[in-house]
């Protein structure tokens, strides 16, 4: 599948977890160092598709495209015992990143407008326990066009639960970070072959372009 096969003019991007506990070198992931020892220079590799998303959000809102920032929030109230072993594989305790009305979940550099919308999402895919898949359906959407961080995590899990929701999706590659390579490129190869189209950022500008002048 590519992207003249999906519905590109009933479109909506979103833009998955640019927090400053995500992005930025005094936020928790950059404290952390997550994956250090495997060599992945996790929080400067994620502030590399900053610019280029800016001005994908930019030129998205140019053609009339709707912005949907998700934020991840974590809280004791949402904190559910299963939920808080996702440590155990790491040693890094991810239940104190981005808590209510912290710094750390804040923004990191692109700031939603007041004619975008918000999601705050408490698990990894922004479609559970969340009211995007209302408020998609409300304005007529039917392509979701992902953006953000991480790429084989919350994106992913985004496009699988989009996808089973019959969604098209729409995963640009070169707006969306992981904390290495590897897995960058892993997800990029799941969404692929079973969930969607991965494009880049001047790809889908360009045909969007294309597809309001021959509306």
């Amino acid at each position: 599948m590519n992207l003249e096969h999906i519905d590109l003019l009933n479109s909506a991007v979103l833009v998955i977890d640019v927090q400053n506990d995500y992005f930025h070198e005094e936020g928790a992931m950059g404290r952390m160092h997550l994956h250090a020892s495997e060599g992945a220079n996790d929080i400067f590799t994620a502030q590399k598709v900053v610019p280029r998303l800016e001005s994908f959000v930019t030129g998205a809102r140019q053609l009339g495209r709707p912005i949907i920032f998700v934020r991840s929030e974590y809280s004791r109230w949402t904190d559910s015992r299963v939920f808080k072993t996702r440590h155990l594989a790491t040693g890094v305790d991810f239940t104190q990143q981005v808590r209510p009305g912290t710094w750390g979940a804040e923004f990191y550099r692109i700031a939603p407008r007041p004619e975008d919308c918000i999601v705050t999402k408490y698990r990894h895919s922004a479609f559970i326990d969340t009211n995007l898949d209302l408020i998609l359906r409300s304005i007529g959407i039917s392509t979701i066009v992902l953006t953000g961080i991480a790429t084989n995590i919350c994106v992913e899990s985004t496009a699988r639960d989009g996808f089973m929701k019959d969604y098209y999706v729409v995963l640009i590659d070169d707006c969306c970070a992981a904390w290495s390579v590897k897995e960058h490129e892993s997800a990029l190869f799941n969404v692929r072959t079973a969930f969607g189209v991965v494009a880049r950022s001047e790809e889908l500008l360009r045909s969007w372009r294309v597809a309001k002048e021959v509306q």
